[in-house]
């Protein structure tokens, strides 16, 4: 438990800040906390199979003849995604 001497009080690593300060004084009474080894393996693993299961998916399309369905769906997608970016810079521009 890091200890800060200026507020004379014990802090849990996850109530301080993300580079180890103190959230009260700001001084910094810890190490930053780092990402565990196994979450970048978990990453990748996490990766490759979601993209052997879209390959499955366009394989499947592809037999059934409706190889056009899974592109039409991305683009879909994309330009949803496109929209909701567009909006929330739009509304963070009009705040500042």
């Amino acid at each position: 438990m890091p200890w800060c001497e200026d507020c004379s009080r014990f802090w849990n690593p996850p109530s301080m800040n993300r580079d180890g300060s103190c959230p009260t004084c700001g001084r910094v009474i810890a190490e930053p906390g780092k990402v565990p080894w196994h979450f970048k393996p978990l990453v990748v693993a996490i990766g490759l199979y979601l993209g052997y299961r879209a390959w499955q998916g366009f394989v499947l399309a592809a037999e059934h003849g409706l190889l056009w369905l899974p592109f039409v769906l991305v683009a879909g997608i994309a330009v949803g995604v496109w929209l909701l970016v567009h909006r929330s810079r739009q509304a963070t521009d009009a705040v500042d």
